[in-house]
């Protein structure tokens, strides 16, 4: 029994699914750029960018066999030239909002995570990076960057701008990253153990105390040549400071699984890092919907609920086939009619007892308008085939549970395949 699916019937739906990843070191390659031809990372030596620099093939740094000027101008022209992040239809990756005060800036020194294509597939999820640097001041220090969903990297950690820290007077002058300024004091009795007890706080220029008798916090990094200082976990000498900015230290371009890190002596991956993320693949589900009316689909497939009417019977002989198979007579018999049974009987002789039971139940289709408690017999909806325009089974469907298909009501399904 086939019946064809209408095509208004049969929907296609994509859906989005994520995989989660995790890389280190040994498993993905890590490209340093630089402004200009240099051969080591020196922050003094880094000039800024100058397009009237010659390429000079024999002497120009290379990383991973890529000069590294080249790769930092390509990098450079797709991401973060102004005629490109400003425009909405040109703009590599995604921004919050497109502004001429863009997020996205690039340092002088920049350091590339390609993730291969066969591992984010589609892209990168947005919102879904952790990246753990390894410090090089302490092994067991791991720093905690994140991205924010728009295309930015930030440090999980709390980080501030140090301008100034007289282990002497245990004066601390220090900033966030959008030019505001605190000052206070400090008790350093426990600095070189990695701990900062912080006892007063206040904008620069105010009389007004922010906090006093703040508990110690511990340090995770304080780099004097950069300048930061990082706090552990969401350690916060500066509670009563609302609105504390967000430290970017990169970017990340979802859709062609690239990471930036805008700064390679502050934060660098040269140390080990571990990159987690999840990668996006959209797969497509053929949904259908599959209408079986009243009185279709009815009769078993079970050859015993049916009565075979004959009339006589024939004989056909087969063609021999040359060095195969002889001809052969079979034995055709005139079927003109099959009926589905009125009623049903059996019987069992126990093996044990050598009781004789018998019993008999009526056909649905001829006593289902007595039928209260839906006892009498009919066919049960079990498994569903799709097939193509030649009859050839496509997929199968199987039900939980069996579905009782009454003759005089209608019965839905929905089928759904992903590809």
């Amino acid at each position: 029994m086939f019946k064809e699916i209408p095509a208004e019937n049969a929907n296609l739906r994509p859906f989005r699914t994520h995989k989660n990843y995790i890389l280190g070191e040994n498993d993905i390659s890590v490209y340093k750029a630089t402004s200009a031809s240099v051969e080591e990372f020196d922050l003094n030596s880094v000039p800024a960018f100058d397009n009237n620099l010659l390429f000079d093939p024999i002497n120009e740094s290379k990383t991973n066999d890529f000069y590294q000027r080249a790769l930092y101008q390509s990098t450079f022209a797709k991401y973060y030239h102004p005629d490109t992040k400003q425009s909405p239809i040109m703009g590599g990756g995604r921004v919050s909002k497109f502004a001429y005060g863009n997020q996205k800036t690039l340092g002088k020194a920049i350091e590339l995570l390609p993730v291969s294509q066969s591992q984010f597939g589609e892209e990168i999820k947005p919102g879904s990076i952790e990246l753990y640097v390894n410090t090089p001041i302490v092994e067991s220090k791991v720093i905690k960057v994140v991205d924010d969903g728009f295309g930015n990297l930030i440090e999980s950690n709390r980080a501030a701008e140090i301008i100034k820290l007289d282990n002497e007077t245990g004066e601390i002058i220090f900033g966030n990253f959008d030019g505001d300024r605190w000052e206070g004091t400090t008790d350093l009795s426990n600095f070189e153990s990695g701990s900062l007890n912080v006892l007063t706080i206040k904008p620069v220029g105010s009389a007004d105390t922010r906090a006093t008798a703040i508990a110690p916090v511990s340090i995770l990094t304080m780099d004097f040549e950069c300048g930061i200082i990082r706090f552990e976990d969401d350690d916060n000498p500066f509670a009563l400071i609302t609105n504390w900015p967000e430290y970017i230290v990169g970017n990340v371009f979802y859709s062609d699984g690239l990471i930036v890190m805008n700064d390679a002596h502050c934060l660098g991956l040269g140390n080990g890092f571990t990159l987690k993320y999840k990668a996006t693949h959209t797969i497509y589900e053929y949904e259908y919907f599959l209408e079986v009316g009243d009185c279709e689909f009815n009769y078993s497939q079970n050859p015993t609920a049916v009565t075979v009417f004959k009339s006589g019977s024939y004989d056909f002989v087969t063609t021999p086939i040359v060095k195969g198979e002889p001809s052969k007579t079979f034995k055709i018999t005139n079927v003109y009619s099959i009926d589905r049974k009125p009623f049903y009987s059996g019987s069992v002789t126990s093996s044990i007892t050598n009781e004789y039971v018998s019993g008999s139940w009526d056909d649905y289709w001829e006593s289902g308008s007595t039928d209260l408690t839906g006892s009498y017999l009919a066919p049960f909806i079990t498994t569903i085939g799709l097939y193509d325009d030649n009859k050839e089974m496509l997929a199968v469907a199987k039900l939980p549970k069996a579905i009782k298909n009454l003759p005089d009501y209608p019965v839905n399904f929905i089928v759904r395949i992903d590809v």
